[in-house]
């Protein structure tokens, strides 16, 4: 009996261990499942926050950066002319008043705040730079950077966003600055040893040397997106899904998504592009106008005209006048001066397919008759479209 029960009670701890082993063993099928789908899931996470960190694609919001030229929430516009007054030209009247001029400085840069507050960047004759705000319905003048620590120094770059500014200042020996963020309640240090920065889709953009950051419009959340391809970094900008930089030789795209670089083109200037939500144009940098489609994701030069800096209103590009001494090789009568002008951005882009058309026609029509193109035409070329004057 005894020997029986010895045996009884092995068969039993040989069945129970077996259903416990079974109990801590997942399904095979199961399992490649469960670890498949946690890997999917965490690489899907890890893309949505590479994406999220380049700001949210859906904001259409323009991109911000010091310019010559700003619109109102009506549409009027705020514009610096060429002699560094601050001008305002209303949309409706094609009224124009002048807000602000000064024999000691000139205004460089203005952006619409709210109804009655502009912002606005200046030099003075000794190119020392500083950011002041306007109350229109006051009439009065402040200063965009609050402290004593500030006092005396030149601010550059200055952005109001979010009842907040950033702005860069206190530059290292090597020329590269801190970028700062002020409110009214305190001063934040957001970066040190920063060239330029840039607001996009509702994030703060910045370089380090050749690495580019972004964060968000608090300070909060600081990372590297990238390390820029290259040892003499002199700009960037970023347009729908696509980042530009430049080099002292070339000038590069990168894919925001793909994270994949190529060649763009070296004759574009990025700092001083303007674009809508299909389009970015670019000063050249031996002068002229080029157009990249995000819709073709082509590059061409659409236009001789030579402008300073551009920026873009509704249907218009704006073009701010450039010194001719900086554009020898470009004829003078296609170097913008005296005055702010513009072009109808419809009406040019129209105007360089049909020039790009007649080119093809002509060199189409030339080879099927055998005939070689004389540059001695006698059949009278059509001039460009021509910017027309704009305000003052």
């Amino acid at each position: 009996m005894i020997k029986k029960a010895v045996y009884y009670a092995i068969i039993c701890l040989i069945v129970l261990s077996l259903f416990g082993s079974c109990a801590d063993k997942p399904p095979t099928d199961n399992s490649s499942h469960s670890v498949s789908s946690a890997i999917t899931s965490s690489e899907i996470k890890e893309e949505q926050e590479k994406v999220e960190a380049w700001g949210d694609p859906n904001n259409t919001s323009p991109l911000l950066r010091p310019i010559f030229l700003a619109p109102d929430a009506e549409g009027n516009l705020f514009y610096c002319d060429d002699e560094g007054s601050i001008y305002k030209q209303l949309v409706e009247t094609n009224g124009l008043s002048k807000l602000y001029s000064s024999s000691g400085y000139d205004f460089v840069s203005v952006q619409y705040i709210s109804e009655n507050l502009i912002c606005a960047g200046y030099k003075n004759k000794a190119q020392e730079s500083g950011y002041i705000i306007f109350d229109l319905k006051d009439k009065t003048v402040n200063s965009a950077v609050s402290g004593d620590e500030f006092k005396g120094k030149s601010i550059y770059s200055l952005v109001y966003y979010n009842e907040a500014v950033y702005f860069l200042t206190n530059p290292d020996r090597y020329g590269r600055y801190t970028l700062y963020r002020q409110t009214k309640d305190a001063t934040q240090v957001l970066s040190h040893g920063v060239n330029e920065f840039v607001i996009y889709r509702n994030k703060l953009f910045y370089n380090v040397g050749g690495y580019i950051y972004s964060a968000n419009v608090n300070g909060s959340d600081a990372q590297m997106l990238t390390e820029v391809v290259t040892n003499d970094f002199l700009g960037f900008t970023l347009a729908k899904d696509s980042f530009f930089y430049m080099s002292t030789e070339y000038t590069y795209r990168m894919q925001i998504i793909s994270g994949e670089y190529d060649k763009f083109n070296e004759k574009v200037k990025v700092y001083t592009s303007a674009s809508n939500l299909d389009y970015t144009f670019f000063c050249g940098t031996d002068g002229g106008i080029y157009l990249y489609s995000h819709i073709k994701d082509e590059l061409k030069k659409i236009s001789e005209y030579t402008a300073d800096e551009m920026a873009i209103s509704g249907d218009y590009l704006y073009l701010k006048p450039a010194d001719p001494l900086d554009y020898p090789d470009v004829p003078k009568e296609f170097i913008v001066q005296n005055n702010v002008h513009r072009f109808k951005i419809s009406e040019l882009i129209e105007s360089a397919s049909k020039d790009a058309q007649n080119e093809n026609s002509t060199v189409s029509s030339s080879l099927s008759s055998g005939e070689l193109v004389s540059s001695n035409t006698s059949v009278e070329e059509e001039r460009p479209l021509a910017p027309e004057n704009f305000g003052r």
